[in-house]
């Protein structure tokens, strides 16, 4: 088998570059995105229930109340970790942007093995 030309392998790693990045802004933002709409919902079961609990009704079950408090406490902080996550996994598409600009470096092997 012969080499790939080079025109070939920068398109190529360059597709790879986009189509990775397009992947991990899209996971990105879904779970930031998931992970505000369930600390909104428990917040919002908080409230209900604490309203609810001020005028002598019972709203849910302990159990329910508990998973809200969990939900609240959890999810929230979560987000800046979903988010740190996220900018160092860009890491990987910019070296295969940079690999397609300046071909034969063995950046590739370096991001991939990690740091020794």
């Amino acid at each position: 088998m012969g080499a790939v030309p080079r025109n070939v392998r920068r398109f190529a790693l360059g597709a790879g570059a986009f189509a990775i990045t397009d992947l991990i802004t899209g996971m990105a933002a879904y779970s930031v995105i998931t992970l505000g709409a369930l600390w909104f919902f428990s917040w919002s079961w908080l409230r209900l229930a604490a309203e609810a609990g001020a005028r002598g009704l019972t709203f849910g079950s302990s159990a329910q109340l508990q998973w809200a408090w969990v939900g609240s406490v959890v999810t929230l902080p979560m987000i800046p970790v979903v988010i740190y996550l996220a900018l160092q996994a860009y890491r990987i598409p910019l070296v295969l942007a940079r690999e397609a600009r300046n071909p034969g470096t063995e950046r590739l092997r370096s991001v991939i093995a990690g740091p020794h």
